[in-house]
């Protein structure tokens, strides 16, 4: 796969680059960051000036990766669960969806491509995988709807021993 490297500060790059927003936004949008701690692509979304919706395309389009619209049931693998826990997919947004055993890779869906902090957890923590973009509120959703209800109450797996 042919994809773009990415840097500390590649989204206000990206952003400026694809014409999305203008550099006296995106002053603000850090400015908002800053003021709120929260990252560019949280800041971005919170201060309206692109929707999640048209952020992931665009992050999609840009790292030449798939766009995810939906996370099924039918997607996820067996071992999808079995590297990323419920509490790392919910703080980072990141939906493990298993191993592609023809690519011997596993795969992903993540919100934000830029961020290096979870591109370095995903390679120390997988190895080689591969990864699609969605809007985080998605994976968020999907984290929900299908982690294992004894990963999201770790005390139900006592009730199963008994």
């Amino acid at each position: 796969m042919d994809r773009k490297p990415f840097s500390l500060d590649a989204l206000s790059k990206i952003l400026i680059e694809k014409e999305a927003i203008s550099e006296t936004n995106l002053s603000l949008v850090n400015q908002f960051k800053d003021k709120w701690a929260v990252s560019i692509y949280d800041a971005v979304i919170e201060t309206h000036l692109l929707s999640e919706r048209d952020l992931a395309d665009l992050l999609a389009e840009y790292f030449r990766v798939t766009r995810s619209y939906a996370i099924s049931k039918v997607m996820i693998q067996e071992d999808a669960f079995d590297k990323i826990s419920f509490l790392d997919a919910r703080e980072r947004s990141i939906f493990p969806l298993g191993t592609d055993l023809l690519k011997n890779e596993f795969k992903v869906v993540i919100g934000d491509p830029t961020d290096k902090l979870n591109m370095e957890f995903l390679s120390e923590t997988l190895g080689s995988f591969n990864f699609f973009v969605s809007e985080k509120k998605l994976i968020q959703d999907a984290i929900l709807k299908y982690f294992p209800i004894t990963s999201q109450l770790p005390s139900l797996n006592n009730l199963e021993d008994q």
